[in-house]
């Protein structure tokens, strides 16, 4: 759905290109939240649950990487905006 989303606004080439980052940036938040769940889930299932208990929280500690991965966007997105600004300010002035 965030795919679509973002290749709609890429393709109408009316918006602006704030609009255009928020939406990439969005799309990358899920899918490094997505990938987070996952790889924790796989990792618990592979250290905690091999025995095969049905009572398993293997994907709780996946949603919990998920949870932690929301910093690290943020700080990604962070750092692009800001290395963006300088090469911005570094074109106009010269």
């Amino acid at each position: 759905m965030l795919g679509l989303i973002a290749a709609l606004l890429v393709a109408t080439g009316v918006q602006r290109s704030w609009l255009v980052r928020a939406a990439v940036y969005l799309c990358g938040c899920a899918l490094l939240v997505l990938v987070a769940v996952v790889a924790g889930t796989a990792y618990y299932n592979a250290t905690d649950c091999e025995s095969g208990d049905s009572d398993c929280l293997s994907l709780l500690g996946g949603m919990v990487w998920g949870v932690f991965s929301l910093p690290v966007a943020a700080v990604a997105i962070v750092v692009i905006e800001v290395v963006l600004q300088r090469r911005r300010k570094r074109v106009r002035q010269g």
